[in-house]
């Protein structure tokens, strides 16, 4: 009795037509790369006042963390 749902909604309208699919993954992509580009700025700071010059993932990872924490607040 394998009861697996054919199709998994989250309980929203999710009947969007093809431009609006189309401009949702935009907004979505635009505001992934836009919090990136952020962080890489962040880090690059930080690298830069701890004396050092290659960016680690640990750096990428407190910049990441530090503007979820700035822009939170906005």
């Amino acid at each position: 009795m394998n009861k697996i749902p054919d199709k998994i909604t989250t309980g929203f309208n999710n009947d969007l037509n093809n431009l609006e699919k189309e401009e949702l993954k935009i907004n979505v992509t635009s505001s992934i790369l836009s919090f990136m580009e952020y962080a890489a700025k962040t880090a690059e700071i930080y690298v830069s006042h701890s004396n050092r010059k290659v960016i680690n993932t640990k750096d990428i990872k407190k910049a990441m963390m530090l503007e979820v924490f700035l822009r939170s607040e906005e």
